[in-house]
């Protein structure tokens, strides 16, 4: 009897730990799960691309809708964002506004469609040091690329009557913190003496 009655508690000490353990390897793998979702939230949907086309894709494609968001998203890294000002007052609203307004004036109704880089060039260290003396002395901002490069870009667009055209662009890119980014902006393109397109 005893015997019996020392395996009916062992059996069932054994069933409570599986069961105890089963709910913990049941958290932690939720735990995981969200860590991962988060990750990969903050790797697709905040600032930056981790591949060239897509930093160029999102770049384009702002203009079909004036998503200023995405366009800042594709452009200006977060510390950028949030410590853009310039001395004249203008604000990055003010320069995301004025591009829009600049390419709608160019090839109003019409939209990019297919978008690819026909070409690649990197820059020097020098350009890259150009970038990062520029950062600090218009904006106050600490902030070195680790690589840039000169892309030829091909696009095609859809007109309003129904018509497509084909189109090529040059634009620099920037590589920050592993994310890839269109340097559009006028200020520093001007101070690097770079041509946007």
């Amino acid at each position: 009897e005893s015997m019996s009655e020392e395996k009916k508690t062992s059996s069932k000490t054994s069933k409570k730990r599986r069961k105890k353990n089963g709910r913990r390897n049941l958290i932690i793998t939720i735990f995981v799960l969200v860590i991962l979702a988060v990750c990969a939230a903050l790797l697709f949907l905040g600032t930056g691309s981790i591949s060239k086309k897509n930093a160029v894709t999102k770049y384009f494609k702002s203009y079909n809708t004036s998503a200023s968001k995405q366009f800042k998203n594709a452009c200006y890294p977060m510390i950028w964002q949030k410590k853009y000002k310039l001395e004249n007052g203008m604000s990055l609203e003010d320069v995301v506004a004025n591009s829009f307004a600049s390419q709608q004036s160019s090839s109003k109704d019409s939209f990019f469609k297919t978008i690819s880089i026909r070409s690649k060039e990197s820059l020097d260290d020098e350009t890259e040091q150009a970038f990062a003396d520029g950062m600090q002395s218009i904006y106050g901002i600490k902030m070195k690329p680790s690589k840039m490069e000169r892309v030829k870009v091909d696009f095609e667009m859809k007109m309003s009557d129904g018509q497509t055209d084909n189109g090529s662009s040059t634009l620099y890119l920037y590589k920050y913190h592993g994310k890839w980014y269109v340097l559009s902006d006028p200020i520093l393109l001007v101070n690097l003496n770079l041509d946007e397109r």
